[in-house]
């Protein structure tokens, strides 16, 4: 008769220690913060997860702009640091260019400094836009453009598209 009475007294015992142990590593499980971060190029975290990605490629500028220039946009949003990074690579220009800038729905936001000066070329930068123009930023508004010697209205432009 004593050796029914421990018997379930000592499956009752490892079943408590097997509920213990699964119940810890939930608890354990359950902290662990799932949001993927990296460094950035200054070397604070982000976010990942709140990177957009957007594209654009150059097209003429204007009605009167015979430009076969082409070239592309990549650029990185970051909705919480508010953080644009962008590569710009464009290609054949009639003269080499004299202004580079991102516009927002017209006026200029953003000047471009330190670009080679060519008619070819790639271009990498980091800038910070407001609330106001991240959201313009998602609707479609922003868009960078190139101004050369023969064009100085602007030679081509790249509407950002989230991708």
């Amino acid at each position: 008769m004593l050796s029914i009475i421990k018997s379930p007294r000592k499956n009752l015992s490892c079943l408590t220690i097997v509920c213990f142990c699964l119940i810890t590593v939930g608890f354990i499980s359950c902290g662990k913060n799932n949001n993927s971060s990296t460094l950035g190029t200054d070397g604070n975290n982000t976010n990942s997860g709140n990177n957009i990605s957007y594209t654009g490629s150059f097209v003429s500028s204007g009605v009167d702009d015979s430009s076969k220039a082409t070239g592309t946009v990549s650029a990185s949003f970051n909705t919480t640091t508010l953080q644009l990074d962008y590569t710009i690579a464009w290609k054949s220009l009639t003269s080499d260019p004299v202004q580079m800038h991102f516009h927002d729905a017209g006026p200029v936001i953003v000047k471009l400094t330190g670009y080679p000066v060519s008619q070819s070329g790639v271009f990498s930068g980091t800038c910070y836009l407001t609330s106001a123009q991240g959201g313009d930023l998602a609707a479609g508004y922003i868009y960078a453009m190139i101004h050369t010697k023969n064009y100085t209205a602007g030679e081509i432009m790249a509407p950002l598209v989230k991708q």
